[in-house]
């Protein structure tokens, strides 16, 4: 019924995403997938919402180390979640887009702070 199609109330997804301040796709979506803890799912909940924070913290102090400890901490749970999915083998094309999206806001986020830091990006691992 109805329920199934338009759901509302608390959920687990719904508490993750309004705890953090975050739009509750990202939460559903991490849920979705079934291979990440409820602790996974808020450490990347929390990291996208932090960035403006930590800028701005950075900024006030006149201090780099919010952003270098940001950074750290992003890709810290980005590496978890790669090691959790394989993208490029990802079966259902939807979820694949949204995985390589994820990619590239990391990518894109991470490569800005590299150059806020004044750090070059290496081409290989």
């Amino acid at each position: 019924g109805f329920y199934k199609v338009s759901f509302w109330g608390y959920n687990l997804p719904n508490y993750i995403s309004a705890k953090n301040n975050a739009h509750p796709n990202y939460a559903v979506f991490l849920d979705d997938k079934k291979t990440l803890t409820i602790e996974d799912m808020e450490n990347i909940l929390v990291k996208i919402v932090e960035l403006s924070r930590t800028l701005k913290s950075s900024y006030d102090e006149k201090t780099l180390n919010y952003i270098t400890d940001y950074l750290y901490e992003l890709i810290q749970a980005f590496n978890k979640f790669y090691n959790n999915n394989n993208i490029l083998n990802e079966q259902n094309e939807d979820i694949k887009e949204t995985y390589i999206a994820l990619v590239k806001s990391v990518y894109s986020i991470s490569k800005k702070l590299l150059d806020v830091l004044a750090i070059e990006e290496v081409e290989k691992m």
